[in-house]
């Protein structure tokens, strides 16, 4: 039981970080992750809480692997792809920072690749 109040308080405190994330943040590729991110959170946060209220249930939808899994892959994999796809079309590093889809880093470690290559 003690296990599942700390996942309780630790996808709500990362549901909060996403949502802060997904609507204050200037870039874009930081509010997609913020977007799928709270959803993933706030679903692994319901589903922990729905475990405490339903104990004595069994199945596979009663694991703790189920929010995780969710995490992973709404959280993690999802955003993932729709920013590499993103990045795919080629419109980036424009002078509007709001509409890049990679992260800010990723243009300093790109022109260092190409600085050391050439």
């Amino acid at each position: 039981m003690w296990a599942l109040r700390l996942d309780i308080a630790i996808y709500l405190a990362c549901a909060v970080f996403a949502v802060l994330t997904a609507f204050k943040s200037e870039f874009y590729g930081y509010r997609i992750w913020g977007n799928f991110a709270s959803a993933a959170y706030l679903f692994a946060f319901a589903h922990s809480v729905w475990l405490i209220v339903r104990r004595p249930m069994t199945g596979w939808f009663r694991s703790r692997w189920v929010p995780i899994a969710a995490v992973g892959v709404v959280g993690m994999i999802v955003p993932l792809g729709v920013l590499v796809f993103r990045r795919l079309t080629g419109v980036d590093w424009l002078i509007t920072p709001w509409s890049w889809s990679a992260q800010p880093e990723v243009w300093v470690i790109e022109r260092s690749a190409r600085l050391l290559f050439a």
